[in-house]
């Protein structure tokens, strides 16, 4: 019983610890208020949720709203309203699955739950004593229910950012709610990504874009998880990705270099990889905010610094020349 309870107590710590190395400076408070209440004021029109509205944006409402004290019923209202959006016909494919959209009537895109999952599963996990019970209900039934849709949605190891956010909201679920099962699926996904990737190389290779989402996901596991070994292999997984960019890191123009496998800003080629590098110090003089998240909790544990190992390539040898399994 006293190893149970110092296991317990052990755990409590270490989520009172992680909340509590967030910033919460004045400013930092009133500029994530500012942003939930952007978020506020184009969701809602007179309390009733807009068509069209995103289920990701009320999940970051709830998030920087609770994180920065915001208005408690617009928050309980966003909560309530993320419920709805959910996919609760336990007769349907997509049981469990989220809107991506407030008003559809049909989920096409099964990423949906994954995007606000990893979101959510940070709420619950920094916050859950924080929340009224208002809130606390929708929101623990929402992530009760998201346990079926993610663990319905196959997501393929090639299929790299997604495979990793699958991998972290399965440790925020497992750890928030006590589901060992989903802490050991989340433990094997990233063993066998580790292992895929060893052998065929990052299969969306030097993406500005999914290159941010792998490392967010990862640096969540490795910031958060209550298994050490978890948070290990998550360290691995952080090396691979950050390596993999300081070996294709382009400095003059201060932007991934090479042949992307998807790039969304075909001109100048930057993507959310920009921000972790200025975060990293890669980019002298620019200072990183991540979109959306700013000063924020997201923003805080989805970042995780490149070990030396990693960023020994910035140094050189110039010029190389970079081949990929």
């Amino acid at each position: 019983m006293r190893c149970i309870v110092l296991v317990m107590a052990c755990l409590i710590s270490l989520s009172a610890t992680a909340a509590a190395g967030w910033s919460s400076a004045p400013e930092a408070l009133e500029q994530l208020r500012n942003t939930a209440d952007v978020r506020w004021k184009r969701s809602f029109d007179k309390g009733t949720l807009v068509p069209r509205t995103t289920s990701v944006d009320l999940v970051a409402l709830a998030l920087d709203g609770i994180a920065s004290g915001y208005d408690a019923d617009h928050i309980t209202q966003a909560l309530e309203a993320l419920r709805g959006m959910q996919d609760a016909n336990p007769l349907s494919k997509t049981y469990g699955n989220i809107h991506w959209y407030s008003g559809d009537k049909q989920i096409t895109d099964r990423n949906g739950v994954e995007f606000v999952v990893r979101q959510a599963g940070l709420l619950w996990l920094l916050y859950a004593d924080q929340l009224s019970p208002a809130q606390r209900a929708p929101l623990q039934q929402m992530l009760e229910l998201a346990k079926t849709g993610i663990t319905r949605h196959g997501v393929a190891v090639s299929y790299t950012n997604i495979h990793l956010m699958k991998t972290w909201n399965l440790v925020a679920l497992g750890d928030g709610l006590h589901d060992a099962d989903l802490s050991a699926q989340a433990q094997a996904m990233l063993r066998d990504w580790l292992a895929y990737t060893a052998r065929f190389g990052i299969t969306e290779y030097l993406s500005p874009t999914y290159y941010a989402i792998s490392l967010e996901s990862l640096a969540l596991i490795a910031n958060l998880a209550h298994d050490p070994v978890t948070r290990q292999l998550a360290r691995d997984g952080l090396d691979v990705v950050w390596g993999d960019m300081a070996l294709n890191w382009y400095a003059p123009a201060e932007r991934l270099g090479g042949t992307h496998s998807r790039d969304y800003d075909r001109l100048f080629n930057v993507g959310g990889i920009n921000e972790l590098a200025a975060s990293a110090g890669w980019v002298p003089g620019k200072q990183a905010r991540t979109t959306g998240n700013a000063d924020g909790p997201y923003a805080h544990f989805a970042y995780s610094p490149p070990s030396a190992a990693a960023s020994r390539w910035l140094a050189g040898p110039l010029p190389r020349f970079i081949s990929s399994a």
